[in-house]
């Protein structure tokens, strides 16, 4: 692994404790959906100083994703992004 180096300041964490949020269309996120993704967005955050540049590129771009899925409250943005950055993970980690 090893590649080029991100810029950590790119890549916020979202901040805990979002539980229950709700879009327009009434799609609510539940605490579990919310907590699953900060999780992986801190496994992922872990790596991106240790993996290729495209890789750490996709996982700020699925970060920003994530984040912007939970202030809108949309459950199946949320849900896509999260399985995305499981699988980028499960790729550059070897595991799930």
């Amino acid at each position: 692994m090893g590649g080029d180096e991100a810029p950590a300041a790119d890549f916020q964490v979202i901040e805990g404790g979002r539980s229950d949020l709700a879009n327009e269309s009434g799609s609510a996120i539940s605490g579990a959906s919310a907590e699953e993704a900060q999780r992986l967005v801190e496994r992922a955050r872990a790596l991106l100083t240790s993996v290729h540049n495209e890789d750490s590129e996709e996982i700020v771009d699925l970060n920003q994703a994530i984040e912007t899925a939970l202030e809108a409250g949309d459950a199946q943005a949320l849900k896509e992004s999260t399985e995305s950055l499981r699988e980028l993970l499960f790729f550059v980690e070897g595991r799930p």
